[in-house]
């Protein structure tokens, strides 16, 4: 993983120097009242932290993808969820044939997951899904790898949804930036930060053990 931990590394470093900005802009007044540029600030550091969250996510599995593609591997010695990534191409010819051919597109298909062929697989097919990324979507991304979501707490999907709707409210204007900041302290955005960092490794580690014992691949 070692694209994904480049990324994590550099734009974890882009956010924490922002937050430290505005930390040092804080302590620079303490007794003078929060100014407005420092909650716009603040609002903004959501944005950054969105960022981070989404290209980690991004570049990881597209790692994942690539290094399974590497592999080449019949169909039929994937996990019958992985079913869903290797076989993408079928089922988007499926979603998008006619009355006249969804008989044919339907066997195809399932006759695909026990083909002894190998089947391209697109290592950016989550590209678009990834963007305005949500809890939820994390979700059904490890479900698609086949992936135990035990990992992902309730704790997890209140921190990442919280981030990504502050930011959705910024980035679409929903609210001012201004209004977001004011209601957070640097204090709690640095707990947040911590926080998806936790978070973001868990994840890596979980994918990194994924691919090394070959998860993906039925048991014999």
């Amino acid at each position: 993983m070692i694209q994904t931990e480049n990324i994590f590394r550099n734009r974890s470093g882009e956010v924490i120097i922002f937050l430290n900005y505005i930390i040092s802009l804080e302590n620079g007044n303490s007794t003078e009242p929060i100014s407005s540029e420092v909650k716009i600030l603040r609002g903004l550091f959501f944005v950054h932290l969105y960022s981070l969250i989404e290209s980690v996510i991004n570049e990881l599995t597209q790692e994942t993808l690539r290094e399974i593609k590497s592999k080449s591997y019949p169909n039929n010695q994937f996990n019958l969820p992985f079913n869903t990534i290797s076989l993408n191409s079928q089922i988007r010819s499926l979603k998008d044939s006619g009355y006249k051919k969804y008989f044919k597109k339907v066997f195809e298909l399932f006759d695909s997951i026990s083909s002894s062929n190998v089947f391209d697989i697109d290592e950016t097919m989550f590209g678009t899904f990834v963007q305005n990324i949500w809890f939820a979507t994390i979700e059904e991304i490890f479900l698609c790898f086949g992936l135990s979501t035990s990992i992902l707490t309730i704790s997890h999907r209140v921190l990442i949804n919280e981030i990504v709707d502050n930011r959705n409210s910024i980035s679409h204007g929903r609210k001012p930036t201004i209004e977001i900041g004011e209601k957070y302290t640097a204090a709690e955005l640095k707990t947040k930060y911590d926080n998806v960092l936790l978070f973001l490794e868990t994840i890596i580690s979980k994918f990194k053990t994924f691919i090394e014992q070959e998860e993906y691949i039925k048991a014999s």
